[in-house]
């Protein structure tokens, strides 16, 4: 990084589709950018009423940083109900709960949709390097950038034509014809779920990597820093091949995001890679930390804005390791940096939903518009479907929260309920908060209180070293783990981890997953809400997911 003289931040007011935005350079780079942040907008894909297709295209995002082997294994199993309840619908009940049935359907149930016959399934990761921060270049870090591109390792066999997913085909008519056999079928999708592995870049930004994947028309090819600031070279012509391969133009889309983190998809357009970088970054003002809304609140490597007095936080303005530790770098950046680098939640929304976007845009809301890759074809807006599993405490989302069973309620629901407060809003439950101090409050929907032994969490642990947040909720390992690496300092009983036991670990763990959620809010009754630390044995995600697919396939 430059001498802090020359690292100041330049703001520059952009007006786009009638909202203003400021744009955020550190050091001498660039004026200008490109961009545009701004709320959803843009136009609807399609529009109208759905026209059902019997196909699906199902893309699936792993996260596949240290730590989540034990939630790719869980995903894996209830993968494995998705498919085989897709293409042999179980009879639902009118709330979406699967009701048993060898038969005819008891009455009140129907089974919802025909048998699919046909699906793609493509897995990418959520590993798309440290933008040349260099904070991912590890011996541990084996994957640290999959570029958003479709994989296949842990495949035994190959993918359908060698194009990178897999392609069930069960009357053979596609040219040439798919895979015939479900239970093959089957075997391949879990081997590439599993086969993500946990080695990619702890940076994880899956809603970056669905939107390069899907939707950016012209992904780059590499990153390089030029007069402070990232350029984008070339086009990824691999990501590009793929996605025309895989992406039908009328078939049923569904995004299935598997994550135990929060999103971190930061903007290429401006220096959020110096924040990622393994040094202390800036300080923020003092005010950011109760009000990070104010006009005042702002990086320590700023100038003192107009009307504001001088912070004495910025005395020494860059904070030390133990203050800003490598494994927090996404968290609360608005709040500890001053300055919020990750791209605005209604980027995804309207990368699902628009038809025409600009993708010089922030938001892809913008003049400079282009054809939406997804909806090139003819397909709607309504026929595009995001479900995420992720950390969030599976009773704020169940119809039921004393039943491990209780079906997952739709996002109409949550609206209405006012249960989206809890998990993304104003009204939050403790446990879906992220921080690294040890919260208060009890759960809304269990009256769990967080700093106790409880069946959410586990209860709040002493963080010592300001290197994690608390876990918004905990699950169970199918065997204890004596060398965990979560519980290697966990060497006496004064270890109050809740997934430890003294060294050995009986649990895992996800973090609150707010950024993903607050996309699948947005998209409103086309998203579809999941915990990852839900049993996998009651198919909670694969219910939630049937249920909503029952409204698009004939």
């Amino acid at each position: 990084m430059r001498t802090q003289s020359a690292s100041i931040l330049l703001s520059l007011g952009l007006v786009v589709s009638g909202c203003v935005e400021s744009k955020t350079v550190i050091g001498d780079g660039p004026e200008d950018g490109g961009g545009g942040n701004g709320g959803s907008g843009g136009t609807g894909g399609g529009g109208g009423v759905v026209t059902a297709d019997e196909r699906l295209d199902l893309l699936l995002v792993v996260d596949n940083s240290i730590g989540m082997a034990h939630a790719q294994a869980r995903f894996a199993k209830e993968l494995e109900q998705t498919l085989r309840w897709l293409t042999s619908p179980p009879c639902l009940a009118a709330n979406g709960a699967v009701v048993e049935s060898a038969g005819e359907c008891p009455a009140g149930s129907a089974r919802p949709f025909a048998p699919v016959r046909n699906i793609h399934l493509g897995v990418i990761s959520s590993s798309l390097g440290d933008l040349t921060s260099g904070a991912c270049r590890s011996s541990v870090v084996l994957h640290a950038d999959d570029k958003g591109r479709l994989l296949s390792r842990g495949l035994a066999g190959s993918t359908y034509q060698d194009l990178g997913f897999l392609a069930y085909d069960a009357d053979g008519v596609m040219s040439p014809p798919g895979e015939a056999s479900l239970e093959a079928f089957i075997a391949s999708a879990k081997q590439i779920v599993l086969g993500t592995d946990e080695a990619g870049c702890g940076y994880e930004m899956p809603l970056e990597a669905m939107t390069r994947f899907l939707v950016d028309p012209a992904p780059y090819a590499s990153l390089s820093v030029v007069q402070g600031a990232l350029a984008k070279s070339g086009v990824d012509s691999v990501v590009l091949e793929q996605r025309a391969a895989f992406l039908r133009p009328t078939s049923n889309l569904a995004v299935v995001l598997l994550s135990n983190e929060n999103d971190c998809s930061t903007m290429i357009e401006f220096q959020g890679f110096l924040a990622l970088n393994t040094q202390p970054f800036y300080r923020s003002t003092s005010i950011c930390e109760t009000a990070p809304e104010s006009a005042c609140c702002t990086s320590c490597g700023l100038p003192t804005p107009d009307g504001c007095e001088p912070d004495a936080a910025c005395a020494n303005p860059k904070y030390n390791f133990d203050e800003d530790h490598p494994n927090l770098k996404c968290f609360d950046q608005k709040g500890r940096y001053g300055v919020d680098f990750l791209y605005p939640t209604e980027r995804y929304v309207n990368a699902l939903s628009s038809s025409q976007i600009d993708p010089s845009s922030l938001s892809l809301v913008g003049v400079n518009l282009q054809q939406n890759p997804i909806f090139a074809g003819g397909r709607q807006a309504g026929q595009v479907t995001l479900q995420t599993i992720v950390g969030v405490p599976w009773q704020d989302i169940v119809e039921d929260p004393a039943n491990a069973a209780s079906p997952t309620v739709t996002t109409t629901t949550l609206a209405q309920t006012g249960a989206w407060e809890w998990v993304t809003g104003a009204v939050q439950d403790p446990f879906a908060r992220e921080s690294v101090k040890p919260r208060t409050g009890q759960s809304p929907a269990t009256g769990d209180t967080v700093t106790a032994d409880n069946a959410i969490n586990g209860g709040e642990r002493t963080i010592s070293e300001n290197d994690s947040l608390q876990y918004a909720c905990t699950f169970g390992l199918p065997e204890e783990d004596p060398n965990g690496i979560y519980c290697s300092t966990c060497i006496d009983q004064s270890c109050d981890d809740p997934i430890c036991n003294n060294t050995t670990q009986i649990a895992s763990f996800a973090m609150p997953g707010t950024r993903q959620l607050e996309v699948v809010r947005g998209l409103g009754e086309r998203g579809v809400v999941g915990s990852v630390c839900r049993d996998p044995e009651v198919n909670g995600s694969a219910q939630a997911l049937i249920a909503r697919l029952a409204n698009l396939l004939p």
